[in-house]
């Protein structure tokens, strides 16, 4: 089957477990992967034939922006659900990563993966 890919989408979020973690705005990285038939689109040069990304990238940012979830899981599950909502969506990938995790030793972000059918 066929992907329609929105890769490392950087966005304001407030969330985190702890009241400091959620004082401030934090960086999170999003990445979603629609799975969808693209036969058509590819033959008919058609917008109204594919998954319109511009739509996605819409969607996610409104979520994450005005998001209150504590946990990345949770804000990956809301992200999951609105995505298969799309026209033509049939499953979903979603990865949510924080860019600057609260730990101590040095790492290059902390996140989860999720895949909804």
């Amino acid at each position: 089957m066929d992907r329609v890919v929105v890769k490392d989408l950087r966005l304001p979020a407030r969330i985190g477990w702890t009241s400091e973690e959620r004082s401030a705005p934090q960086d999170v990285l999003v990445t979603a992967e629609m799975v969808a038939d693209l036969a058509i689109a590819g033959a008919s040069d058609n917008l109204d034939d594919t998954v319109d990304y511009h739509a996605a990238v819409r969607t996610i940012s409104e979520l994450v922006r005005s998001s209150r979830s504590k946990l990345l899981e949770h804000l990956a599950e809301t992200i999951a659900e609105r995505l298969l909502a799309l026209s033509l969506v049939v499953s979903v990938t979603v990865e949510v990563r924080k860019a600057l995790a609260p730990v101590e030793e040095d790492v290059g972000a902390i996140g989860v993966h999720i895949e909804r059918p």
